[in-house]
């Protein structure tokens, strides 16, 4: 399995196990920051979720490699999720550990998330903490870091600082919040949106699963070892405690309704009338939901189980299809990227070999340039020059027969002839002559 979010997939054991691996659910409301959390330690896009609709619309397995070792973050629904009903997604968790705890794979703990902005602790929050106390059992419960959120959102100081620090002492110490919990060893942290804080809280926990676990979940045992349906479950009991709660409260919502309803009948007040018909409706509605979820929990475990496992199963073939079809467009990109570098390569290797060319070709007028310069130079001076040497000969001369006038005459003809030399051409010549003999010796 590679290392990145496989939306509601379940591979084979043996595409994923290796005796290091270990798995962590983050659980916890919707709006709390799971998505967020799992994607400041993973770096992948895991679809956050800012509206009314859940963007975890099931279980988001994410790969962390921690020091050699993978960690597989499993972003799960929250109980209030708008697209998930609780029992539904109680059921996706219920089957996850089950397959984890069948086939060999450690579970290294649970992170709950809760944000400590929430200026009170809703229903959905309470019922919440009870499920996961349930989900875990006495034994199990000290492997749940119970993790508040938001605190990059707190001020350092002040009056909303102090508020969120007594909000945190309440939830610790408050028995129907996270006080049981904490009582049996959980140990609660503030996450600070950040990776390093985030990091900090994965690995104390799996400090804590590596020495003191194997962690097995109360609803693990009940499922695999004593053969539990759901409902029968403590968890499960829970939740159908909830429901049944519920039920009554619209059941005595609709009497109450009711009443009003043939009132207004009675008084011929037709607007109210259609109000009151519309409540109605909905509460009926809420009840048969009720009812449902009620129904699903009931559901024969092995039925239920087998069915999510097909569907886990054709999942998880369409999400290798899909890697595959990745795997093949990262392989032509990669071609295309080859390509386009040899073709940038060979480019560079024309343009410079096309400067060495303009280079040599500039070099090569420069020569002739300076050749012909010097041949004017030559021209111009000839005479001079042919004067210089006459004058040269015949002080020669003049000396070899001791005739001082024809030296003297000599002189005067070599002196009249140098007269005539134009001396800054000279100067130039000399320049040329250094620059000849530089590139006389590069070649």
């Amino acid at each position: 399995m590679v290392c990145h979010s496989i939306e509601q997939s379940w591979p084979s054991a043996d595409q994923i196990i290796s005796t290091s691996d270990v798995v962590v659910l983050v659980m916890g409301l919707t709006g709390v920051g799971k998505s967020t959390f799992i994607e400041s330690l993973t770096g992948e896009d895991t679809g956050v979720g800012h509206g009314l609709v859940s963007a975890t619309s099931g279980l988001g397995i994410y790969c962390l490699m921690l020091n050699n070792r993978r960690v597989f973050l499993v972003d799960t629904p929250g109980f209030d999720d708008t697209q998930h009903p609780d029992t539904k997604t109680f059921q996706e968790i219920a089957f996850f550990l089950r397959q984890i705890y069948t086939v060999g794979l450690r579970l290294g703990g649970i992170v709950y998330l809760h944000r400590i902005t929430d200026n009170r602790v809703s229903g959905s929050s309470m019922g919440s903490f009870k499920l996961l106390e349930k989900m875990c059992g006495p034994r199990a419960s000290k492997f749940a870091m119970l993790v508040t959120t938001m605190w990059n959102e707190v001020p350092s100081e002040g009056i909303e600082c102090d508020k969120a620090f007594q909000r945190e002492k309440e939830l610790k110490t408050t028995e129907e919040f996270w006080g049981s919990m904490v009582n049996q060893g959980s140990r609660m942290w503030r996450w600070q949106g950040t990776q390093a804080s985030a990091l900090s809280i994965i690995s104390s926990l799996l400090w804590l699963s590596d020495s003191q676990g194997p962690i097995v979940l109360d609803l693990q045992k009940e499922l695999i070892d004593e053969k539990k349906n759901l409902d029968d479950t403590a968890a499960g009991q829970e939740l159908s405690k909830r429901h049944g709660a519920t039920w009554q409260r619209l059941q005595q919502e609709l009497k109450g309704l009711q009443g009003s309803f043939e009132q207004s009948l009675n008084d011929q007040d037709r607007a109210y009338s259609q109000r009151l018909q519309i409540q109605r409706t909905e509460l009926k509605q809420q009840m048969r939901l009720a009812e449902s979820a009620e129904q699903d929990l009931r559901e024969d475990v092995a039925s239920l189980f087998a069915l999510k496992a097909k569907e886990y199963q054709r999942l998880f073939i369409d999400t290798q299809e899909e890697v595959i079809e990745l795997s093949n467009q990262v392989v032509e990109l990669k071609n295309e990227l080859a390509e386009l570098t040899h073709m940038e390569k060979t480019r560079e290797r024309d343009q410079e070999n096309s400067r060495e060319r303009a280079r040599q070709k500039t070099k090569f007028k420069n020569r002739e340039k300076t050749k012909k310069e010097k041949k004017k130079m030559m021209k111009r001076n000839s005479l001079s020059v042919a004067g210089m040497i006459g004058g040269l000969a015949t002080i020669a001369a003049g000396a070899a027969t001791m005739q001082i006038p024809v030296v003297a005459a000599g002189i005067a003809w070599f002196g009249s002839a140098g007269l005539k030399l134009d001396f800054s051409k000279k100067k130039k010549k000399k320049e040329n002559e250094r620059e000849w003999e530089l590139d006389d010796h590069d070649g």
